[in-house]
């Protein structure tokens, strides 16, 4: 879920690739984060 922010590599790790993604990414970042099953994503405002 929003690949322009979030990447999970071979390692299982979440990698963050955008600290700072704009506005118009909200809708999907809110997504990642309520589906996140390890609950590692928090959207900060």
């Amino acid at each position: 879920m929003c690949p322009e922010v979030f990447e999970i590599r071979s390692d299982g790790f979440l990698h963050i690739l955008n600290e700072n993604p704009g506005e118009e990414l909200r809708e999907s970042l809110t997504a990642a984060e309520e589906i996140c099953p390890t609950g590692a994503i928090t959207i900060e405002q």
